[in-house]
């Protein structure tokens, strides 16, 4: 981070007004960013940028590419940057859509926040929300899963699990059944639930892939007693 900050949690809570910048913060901010005016900066009065600067592009809009959607490689250089050490970046349900491109980086920011879980002290994680009951009777509809990026290609997908995969327009639970192969052009999402048929995608369509290591649920089942 070029700031130098050890924690990204201090900006993760300014971007999401959580918190107000300190003395040192603003110091931080206009010492690496001169051309930025101190008037707009600290009371919002007058343009951003000092007189004679040529307008420069926000951290935000930074971000995007020349059509305005958010490459994979600069959204998640801001996801990153979003998500605080030991914690687990939440991806709600109303998020997923705009998860993989996105012409509106705020508007995915305000949708964002972050938790720890004991069990998941180290490495990167995400949670995602299931949505519909394709996956019933392993999840339900509105659980959560907990889950780890697939690293270093697919061949480290393992058969048999459940997989968040990140398609160019939607967010999917599913489950993969066979090992995917140098060559393979496409691959094939399995549901639980019976009454849904599998369904093959490009390999070229898919952003992402995350293991489930685990759900949370607000489905508890009753005794039969």
């Amino acid at each position: 981070m070029k700031l130098g900050y050890e924690r990204s949690s201090k900006l993760y809570k300014l971007l999401k007004k959580e918190a107000k910048p300190g003395f040192d913060t603003l110091d931080d901010l206009l010492t690496e960013w001169p051309e930025v005016s101190a008037e707009w900066l600290m009371r919002g009065e007058g343009p951003m940028l000092k007189d004679g600067v040529a307008p420069v592009l926000s951290p935000e809009t930074a971000l995007t590419d020349a059509g305005g959607w958010l490459t994979p490689e600069r959204r998640q250089e801001l996801l990153d940057q979003l998500t605080p050490q030991d914690a687990i970046l939440y991806i709600p349900a109303r998020a997923q859509a705009g998860y993989s491109y996105t012409t509106d980086a705020n508007a995915l920011l305000e949708e964002l926040t972050s938790f720890s879980l004991p069990m998941f002290p180290r490495g990167v994680f995400r949670a995602f929300d299931v949505s519909g009951n394709s996956m019933v009777p392993t999840f339900a509809n509105a659980d959560m899963v907990i889950c780890k990026q697939v690293q270093n290609g697919w061949r480290n997908v393992a058969p048999g699990h459940c997989y968040v995969v990140v398609l160019n327009d939607n967010v999917v639970v599913k489950r993969i059944n066979r090992q995917i192969r140098d060559g393979d052009a496409t691959i094939v999402l399995h549901s639980d639930n019976s009454s849904y048929a599998p369904f093959e995608v490009a390999l070229a369509d898919v952003h992402e892939v995350w293991q489930v290591q685990a759900f949370l649920s607000r489905n508890v089942p009753s005794s039969n007693a």
